[in-house]
C-alpha cells in the first residue's frame, strides 16, 4: 500500500483500476474500507485512489491543529504524487466538504463532484452540543464509550439489525482509532467555516447523494447544496443512513457508474507530460 509524508504525517493510500481518476474521501471515524463495494466496480473502468485521513486506517496520528484545507492538500499531495492534473474528487460527509473545498480553491484540479451525505455549511448550536459531547466523553472514557451511539448515527436500522458482521467490524475500526487523533479531527470538523455562500460558485458537473435515514445530516442540507450548485443532480435512497456507500452499496454504485458515464471525456494531462512538453518548448526557443 503507497503511502506519502506530507506535513510531517505519513498519508496512506490505496490504488486500483486503470482509467479517468477518481479520488475518494471517507468519512469522519472511518477509512477507506467504506467504499470497497465502489472500488471494487469502479476498478474496471476508473483508476480509484483512496485515501485514508490522519489518524485513520494507516495513516499517521493528527499530532497539531488541522483544517479541512490541510485534509484537501493532502489528497492533493497523493494526485502529485501519482502525477495526476486533475480528477473527479468524491467524498462523504467529511469527504464531500473537503471535496467542495478543492473545487472552490483549485478549480482545475477538480473535473467533477460526487457528494454523499455531506454539508456545505457549519454545525448549528444542537450540533455543537452533540459532537461536542462526543468529544468530551471519548476524551474521559475512550472511544469504546462512543462507538455505540457513533453506530446509531451513522448506520440506519436495516443495516444495524440485518449486518451484523458489517457492525462488528466498524465497531472494532472505531474502538482502535487514537483518541488524540479523533479529537483534533472533531475539532477541524466544528471550526470550519461554512461554504454556503461559495458553493454557487461550483461550476463542475456535480453528483449528491443523501441517504433518507441519515441520522448525522438531514436530507434538508443535501436539498439546499443541489438548490446552490446549478445544475447538479440529487438523489435520495430510501432505507440509508449517514454511510450511504455501505448501507446500500448497490444503488450508490448503480448512481455513481451512471454518473460518471454521462460526463465528457475529462482534459487530464500526467505532470510528467507537462514537463516534457515545457522542455520542448524550451529547445524551440533555444533554436
Amino acid at each position: 500500500m503507497p503511502s506519502l509524508l506530507r506535513d510531517g504525517t505519513t498519508i496512506a493510500y490505496e490504488v486500483s483500476g486503470r482509467g479517468d481518476p477518481i479520488i475518494l474521501g471517507s468519512s469522519f471515524l472511518m477509512n477507506r474500507e467504506m467504499w470497497r463495494p465502489q472500488i471494487d466496480r469502479l476498478a474496471r473502468r476508473y483508476h480509484v485512489i483512496t485515501v485514508d485521513w490522519r489518524g485513520h486506517g494507516r495513516s499517521g496520528p493528527v499530532r497539531k491543529s488541522v483544517t479541512l484545507d490541510d485534509l484537501a492538500d493532502d489528497l492533493r499531495a497523493v494526485l502529485d504524487a501519482e502525477d495526476i492534473d486533475n480528477a473527479i474528487w468524491c467524498g462523504l460527509s467529511l469527504g464531500g466538504m473537503v471535496a467542495m473545498r478543492e473545487a472552490i480553491r483549485n478549480p482545475a484540479r477538480v473535473t467533477a463532484l460526487i457528494l454523499l451525505d455531506t454539508d456545505a455549511g457549519q454545525w448549528n448550536r444542537g450540533e455543537r452540543l452533540k459532537f461536542g459531547l462526543l468529544g468530551v466523553v471519548a476524551r474521559l472514557a475512550g472511544m469504546r464509550a462512543v462507538t455505540p451511539s457513533v453506530q446509531r448515527t451513522f448506520f440506519s436500522r436495516y443495516t444495524r439489525q440485518g449486518r451484523p458482521d458489517l457492525i462488528a467490524y466498524w465497531r472494532r475500526s472505531m474502538r482502535d482509532l487514537s483518541v488524540p487523533s479523533v479529537y483534533r479531527m472533531l475539532q477541524a470538523l466544528a471550526r470550519r467555516p461554512s461554504m454556503a455562500g461559495q458553493v454557487t460558485a461550483i461550476s463542475v458537473p456535480t453528483l449528491i447523494i443523501h441517504g433518507a435515514d441519515d441520522a448525522a445530516i438531514p436530507c434538508s442540507r443535501a436539498q439546499e447544496l443541489h438548490r446552490s450548485i446549478s445544475g447538479s443532480r440529487l438523489r435520495i435512497i430510501p432505507d440509508c443512513g449517514h454511510i450511504a456507500t455501505l448501507d446500500q452499496p448497490d444503488i450508490v454504485s448503480d448512481e455513481i457508474e451512471q454518473f460518471l458515464q454521462s460526463l465528457p471525456p475529462p482534459v487530464s494531462h500526467p505532470r510528467s507530460e507537462r514537463e516534457v512538453g515545457a522542455l520542448s518548448d524550451d529547445h524551440h526557443d533555444e533554436v
